[in-house]
């Protein structure tokens, strides 16, 4: 943890702060997304993006969602193609009754 000065006021803070504690500023080093390539990461192994979600949601926020909602899209993914799996298996017989095959 580095002291840097705000852009606004400058007045040191902490370069992890979400804003200047003395005028409120946003800091614009905690307003960085992650990269594709961490992404990516995140997609094919989701548990990795939880934690990294887990350690900088309170520092980088929009770092730590990004990482988050590329860890969450292959269960929603996967959960879209199972539903539509099961619901294509379902036929309607004569008598108004449901029937898997």
């Amino acid at each position: 943890m580095a002291l840097i000065n705000c852009k606004e006021c400058g007045k040191q803070m902490s370069d992890t702060a979400i804003s200047c504690p003395n005028c409120g500023a946003k800091n614009k080093n905690n307003n960085e997304g992650a990269t594709t390539g961490l992404k990516v990461i995140c997609f094919l192994i989701p548990l990795i993006g939880i934690i990294i979600f887990a350690i900088n949601i309170t520092t980088r926020p929009k770092y730590a969602k990004a990482c988050l909602i590329a860890s969450i899209l292959p269960t929603i993914i996967l959960a879209l193609i199972v539903l539509f799996i099961y619901t294509s298996t379902s036929v309607i017989v004569s008598d108004g009754i449901f029937t898997q095959y």
